[in-house]
């Protein structure tokens, strides 16, 4: 897949071509928020809105969005509220708008073809513009990145190549071990012979390196105070636990865990998000504990994990995008498309490996690269030029059709959700798990005032943030164990299978009984208060 320069022989000036591209991807923006209901992929989006703005989660507005880099924290607070269109959800839309328009017309300078361009944009985007997700934004935002790069060695265009670096510096912003991953894949196809003999591309590799370097280090500073200690020293001991299933391997070690003065249950809540009690979620304990860890046996170790990360690249949600991958690498094959798949397998592998198989928002940009690299080169008029043309459409069709029908379903759930949630407003609940259905009750272009006005006590990553509504309850002296211990009790909405959990720590911990005082039900919603009601000792 060589770029040699060439002369521009499309039949309009580029500005024409990028304003079209432009006002095709702006209407179907629209058109999808407001004929259909645009949601979040995960509840990530969500939290991070909720800390941006100060609601939710968030005792108040922060730019220390924790996923993403603090300046693109402050980048979203700078945005204004349109309505019930909060600056998190612009920001991400605008994302998609640039990435759509980037990608429409890097395929469409690269003499793809209105038709393929077209067909080109409702298979990679269709399905992130309806659920929305800042690991794909970041990842698409890579892609985009290297369609610029791409046209810059085939036309010369210096403003390619600057707009390329914003998006992939951008992109670092947003999510930056995604962008880290697509831009490994990216690797083979990018135009290496510039950097040999052209200035211009190598001050522009010279200032974004420098720029990634400098942001990295703001990020850093912005968490160094004293108040994200507790956080910090957490953090990445709880993520082995929560989401690299060092917990399942825990839970059969009794002795070892007896050893280090943990339980299994306690183990079990600490992967379950539960860092409130600080004697559980002890960083010191939890870290000695995967150092002792033994090896897992082989029929649960990390080949299986990875094995079923490979596996995972079917997921029927990826269907047409990775079909129309291999179809188009087929009939347009070359050896750095090649090695770009080797290496999207690897990552497949490795990810696996690590214990996080099959994980879809990182999946995604990377299998719309590999779909989108054959379109790069221009197929001639032949029969080669109408096969990827019928691959494309066919692709894109399904790809629309798949993501409609889960985009219904998912509109008639979250109306259910919603129904009657208004006399929550103001008050505060804790929120354990996926007991309550974040990407339901908040989409991305219509965030109720009621809603905006619940006060949630999130058990999860952003427990111990000083900028939580978690912490500042703590500091309050109002915290979940002290309200458990109370006679009130704890207004709960939680996860199936957590109470248990929860009656074993209250005896364990608190020689008590797990009473429930009230429940109160709001249309699909179950709040429940729970009380820790300890027993009397005889004396």
């Amino acid at each position: 897949m060589t770029i040699t320069q060439r002369e521009d022989r499309s039949p309009w000036p580029w500005w024409q071509t990028l304003a079209v591209c432009a006002a095709g991807v702006l209407v179907l923006t629209i058109a999808c928020c407001v004929l259909l209901e645009p949601r979040w992929e995960t509840n990530d989006d969500i939290a991070m809105s909720m800390i941006a703005h100060g609601y939710g989660v968030g005792a108040h507005g922060s730019p220390n969005l924790i996923f993403s880099n603090v300046l693109w924290g402050h980048i979203v607070r700078a945005l204004p509220n349109f309505g019930d269109v909060l600056g998190y959800s612009l920001a991400s839309i605008s994302l998609l708008v640039i990435c759509a328009t980037s990608v429409a017309y890097g395929l469409a300078r690269h003499g793809s073809g209105a038709v393929i361009a077209c067909a080109g944009l409702l298979l990679i985007f269709a399905r992130p513009l309806l659920f929305q997700q800042f690991t794909i934004n970041a990842g698409l935002l890579t892609v985009a990145a290297v369609l610029c790069w791409r046209l810059y060695a085939l036309r010369g265009a210096r403003l390619a190549l600057a707009i390329g670096c914003v998006l992939f510096f951008t992109s670092w912003l947003v999510r930056r071990p995604e962008a880290q991953l697509v831009l490994l894949l990216a690797l083979p196809l990018l135009p290496w012979h510039l950097l040999r003999k052209d200035r211009a591309a190598q001050g522009a590799l010279l200032v974004l390196v420098l720029a990634l370097m400098v942001v990295g280090q703001f990020d850093r500073h912005a968490y160094d105070g004293a108040e994200w200690q507790a956080f910090k020293a957490l953090n990445p001991v709880r993520a082995a636990y929560t989401d690299f299933g060092a917990g399942r391997q825990a839970e059969v070690q009794a002795e070892l865990i007896a050893k280090h003065g943990l339980s299994k249950n306690d183990i079990r809540l600490v992967s379950r998000w539960f860092f409130v009690d600080p004697r559980i979620a002890d960083p010191v304990k939890l870290d000695a504990i995967l150092r002792e860890l033994p090896p897992p046996p082989a029929d649960q170790g990390p080949m299986q994990s990875a094995m079923k990360g490979l596996a995972a690249i079917w997921n029927i949600n990826l269907l047409p995008l990775l079909l129309a991958a291999l179809l188009l690498t087929v009939l347009r094959p070359s050896w750095p498309l090649l090695l770009s798949w080797c290496v999207y397998l690897a990552a497949a592998f490795i990810t696996g490996w690590m214990g996080r198989p099959g994980v879809l928002r990182v999946l995604v940009p990377l299998i719309s690269l590999l779909a989108i690299a054959p379109l790069l080169v221009t197929p001639g008029s032949g029969w080669r030029r109408k096969a990827m043309t019928v691959v494309v459409i066919g692709a894109a069709l399904g790809n629309v059709w798949q993501v409609l029908t889960e985009s219904r379903a998912m509109y008639h759930t979250a109306q259910r959700v919603r129904k009657d949630l208004d006399t929550l407003s103001g008050h505060t609940f804790i929120a354990w798990g996926a007991g309550l259905p974040y990407e339901h009750l908040y989409p991305v272009v219509h965030t109720p005032a009621a809603l905006r006005d619940l006060r949630l006590y999130g058990l999860g990553v952003f427990t111990l943030a000083p900028h939580s509504v978690a912490a500042e309850e703590e500091r309050r002296g109002t915290g979940f164990i002290q309200r458990l211990l109370s006679a009130e009790g704890v207004p709960l909405i939680s996860a199936k299978g957590v109470l248990p959990m929860l009656e074993v720590y209250c005896a364990e911990h608190h020689a008590g009984q797990l009473r429930e005082v009230v429940a109160a039900k709001y249309g699909v919603l179950v709040v429940g208060r729970q009380r820790c009601e300890v027993v009397a000792t005889q004396p």
